[in-house]
């Protein structure tokens, strides 16, 4: 699997041009032997995406991934996030978040019925969600009420205060009791949307077709034929023999598909990090590990240990995320004179003959945890040791099973581990600062970055205060932001946009010029 990564990666990265926080496409035409054949081929005005014919296409009930990001298409949600994660309204007018308070007032919008979208098909549409056992359930866990105040205002009390809650609100909405639609031979059809397409079976042809009254405006691609991919090898088949247009991938797998067009990388909120033992003696000075995170050389972690597919941290927060882009300060590259006097802060000066520091005679040295299963984060992990090597601290890597890494880490038993987490979209960062949270180990429970993070939940601190403590604090050290990647054919007239809210963000202009 690894080897097949890096020998599609390594010609993906010859014609790469990273830009930071856009979408980045790359066209394989100008790599030697990579010629696209389908460049010059005019766009028809229809696409051709996959889909598992057995599985559902409500957005609540699907079990396949390939499903559920379909019903995007067919499904509005209250505000979208854009490819600066910032909310863009759809359904929703205004929405206005206060302590525990949220009041979401609606749009005059129709479903694909012509009936009004109204406050109770939101309500519905939360109810459902709040029962799927995928990833929506999880999204809106900080829901503890919910009502539809009239006809076109919904309200929603929270458990937690949540200034950024609004980017929680990209779930889908459909009309209320038409889960159960049939056709006229009793098949199940998808609940009724107010999205860009609408659902169409005609003579065994699944398709979605553009709705000419969506609230968005024209739609410009009028047809996606739907092909079947029943599972894994023929969703592979469609892939390489380009029966398809679009095609998606988080990357979980480490494998970048055998695409011959275009590519081009996706927003993810999984944030790869060096968690650290703050209770180690070498590591409880913020000092030690402000340098460690100033040794580290971040670009080329994205370039080596992921191929590209991957942003350099900023700090905590996504490079992307408008609230928080411009009052990080962290260094996508090694700076050596920051971690020299950082190191010098901590005590650490004196170096022996091999360039290792040394303290009271001692050579210093930090074991570095990774799970053996995931290559990326090895080669991530041999990154920040050859980091640490340069600046003149001696680490040694160690690679162990997933279940052995799980229990070195929650039993206090590491200096420094590689790990990876999936934020939700309102960046909510309770996974550290939570006693007993997945990647809350190793963090001092008296650390002025968990005290700071209480009172910005709390309302009493702002989002650049505790940016501010957690950069003199550095409890934990940011690495990289995974990226997806979104496969796409070359004859497209306009580029696509992927966001974490829609992979298909800008399909409605697709075939705008």
């Amino acid at each position: 699997m690894r080897l097949r990564l890096i020998s599609i990666a390594l010609i993906v990265v010859l014609c790469m041009a990273l830009q930071g926080c856009g979408n980045n496409a790359e066209t394989p035409e100008d790599v030697p032997g990579g010629e696209n054949t389908s460049a010059s081929a005019e766009f028809s005005g229809e696409l051709f995406l996959p889909y598992t014919p057995s599985d559902s296409l409500n957005p609540y009930t699907a079990q396949t991934k390939i499903n559920r990001e379909l019903s995007t298409l067919l499904y509005d949600s209250l505000i979208v996030l854009d490819e600066n994660m910032q909310p863009q309204y759809r359904l929703a007018e205004s929405v206005v978040v206060e302590g525990l308070n949220c009041v979401i007032k609606l749009k005059e919008a129709t479903f694909s019925d012509g009936t009004n979208v109204t406050a109770e098909d939101v309500t519905s549409s939360i109810k459902a969600a709040l029962a799927s056992p995928y990833k929506y359930k999880d999204q809106l866990s900080n829901v503890a009420s919910y009502n539809a105040a009239d006809s076109k205002t919904v309200t929603i009390t929270l458990h937690t205060p949540d200034a950024y809650f609004v980017s929680m609100l990209d779930f889908p909405i459909y009309k209320m009791n038409t889960e159960n639609l049939k056709n006229e031979d009793n098949k199940a059809l998808p609940p009724t949307g107010s999205g860009r397409y609408v659902y169409s079976s005609d003579g065994g042809e699944v398709s979605l077709l553009a709705r000419s009254g969506w609230i968005g405006g024209e739609v410009s691609v009028g047809k996606i034929t739907l092909i079947d991919a029943p599972d894994s090898d023929a969703l592979k088949h469609n892939i390489e023999t380009s029966s398809i247009s679009m095609y998606y991938t988080d990357l979980s797998d480490e494998a970048v598909p055998g695409w011959s067009e275009n590519l081009m990388k996706s927003p993810l909120t999984n944030l790869v990090f060096i968690g650290v033992n703050s209770s180690r003696q070498t590591l409880q000075s913020s000092n030690m590990r402000k340098a460690i995170s100033s040794a580290v050389n971040r670009q080329t972690i994205v370039e080596d240990a992921f191929y590209s597919y991957a942003e350099a941290a900023t700090g905590l927060y996504h490079p992307c995320f408008y609230a928080t882009k411009d009052v990080q300060h962290i260094n996508t590259v090694s700076d050596d004179a920051a971690a020299a006097a950082e190191f010098a802060a901590a005590g650490y000066s004196e170096k022996n003959n091999d360039g290792y520091f040394i303290l009271n005679g001692e050579i210093v040295k930090l074991e570095i945890l990774v799970n053996s299963e995931n290559s990326s984060r090895m080669y991530a992990a041999e990154a920040v040791k050859n980091s640490l090597r340069r600046a003149g601290v001696q680490a040694e890597v160690v690679s162990v099973s997933a279940e052995e890494y799980n229990a070195r880490i929650t039993s206090g038993n590491f200096d420094l581990y590689i790990g990876e987490v999936k934020l939700p979209k309102d960046f909510d960062m309770s996974v550290f600062f939570t006693d007993g949270a997945a990647a809350s180990y190793g963090i001092d429970a008296a650390s002025p970055t968990k005290a700071k993070y209480t009172e910005y939940k709390a309302g009493t601190a702002s989002i650049s205060d505790f940016i501010a403590a957690f950069e003199s604090d550095m409890p934990i050290i940011p690495l990289v932001y995974r990226c997806g990647l979104l496969c796409y054919t070359a004859s497209l007239p306009a580029q696509p946009i992927s966001t974490i809210s829609d992979i298909y963000y800008n399909i409605q202009a697709y075939a705008k010029s």
